[in-house]
Order: C-alpha cells, then structure tokens, then sequence
C-alpha cells in the first residue's frame, strides 16, 4: 500500500512540474512577436474591409504606416491626431462585416506604436467577429484607428443594431 502511495504521489509531482513549466513556457515565457506585415495608408484606404480582413487573418502582427503630413498628402490618406483615419471602411462594406461579426475564425493585431510592452502570442491572436465589430464601429463613428485592439467592447449590440439598420436602408435605396 505505502508503494502504490509513494507512486500515485511521484506521478502527481512529474504532472504538476510539467504543468508549471508547460504554463511559464506558453504564457509567461513567450517570445515577443514582430511585425510581419506593414502597409501604407493609402494601401489601407484603397482597401474594402474583406481585402483587410483577408490580411490581418494571414498576419499576426500588421503595422499601418504613414505617409506623412502636409500640403503633399492626399487628405484621404492623412492620419489625424497621430492614429485616426476618417472615412475608412466604407458604408458598402456594412454587408460584409455583418456576416462575419459573430466569427469566432482567429486572426491577428494591429501594432500600437504606443504599445510599451512587446506583442505576446496571447495579445495577437484576436477573433474575426472582434475585428468586424470594430470596423463596424469605425464606419458608425467615422473614424478608424490605425492601433485600434481587435477586442469585444461595450455597446456591441448598439453597434450591430446600426449596421443592419443602415444595411437596411442601403437595400431600399
């Protein structure tokens, strides 16, 4: 009896060690991610929102970089108050996104410049129907942010009540 304890026991320790290194290596332990695909604005805004979902689902970590400021700048392809591009997507890709909002198809981030902590595995592996509410989101407030964190957020259903009002509206039209 006293040998089946002192195994049952020895077995417990190996899966508890195995355990803890398994959480430390894939959680805490993991290695930084890098960005892997960089676009311009005006790659961006020359996209619709299905070109852009298609990237960030074949990216983990996709960088969206300026063009710069001035007078040279199409005003379609200047970024506002350092992230924010107006009027992109459009209100024809409202259809679109509400097919895909309830996804729940992994997909990847975009880099936050502002971000003071390295990318982790865990923070760029983000959900489809996360990434068309927020584009939602951004058609409704006119307003993308190129840092913008593919994340559930307050006020989804709102936002999801707008979309199929104006898609309605967009079939009557």
């Amino acid at each position: 009896m006293r040998n089946i304890y002192i195994v049952f026991m020895t077995v417990a320790l190996a899966v508890l060690i195995t355990a803890a290194f398994l959480v430390n290596e894939f959680y805490f332990g993991q290695y930084p991610q890098k960005v892997d695909k960089s676009i311009t604005v005006k790659e961006l805004v020359d996209m619709n929102a299905q070109e852009f979902v298609e990237m960030i689902k074949s990216h983990r970590l996709t960088e969206i970089i300026s063009l710069g400021g001035g007078q040279d700048v199409d005003e379609r392809y200047r970024i506002h108050r350092f992230h924010v591009i107006k009027n992109w997507p459009h209100r024809e890709d409202i259809p679109y996104l509400l097919s895909i909002v309830n996804s729940t198809e992994r997909c990847g981030t975009l880099f936050d410049l502002y971000y003071s902590f390295s990318y982790k595995i865990n923070q760029t592996n983000k959900k489809v129907g996360w990434l068309a509410l927020t584009l939602l989101k951004a058609i409704q407030n006119g307003e993308f942010y190129t840092n913008s964190d593919f994340d559930p957020f307050d006020g989804k259903e709102e936002v999801i009540a707008w979309a199929r009002a104006e898609a309605e509206k967009m079939k009557n039209e």
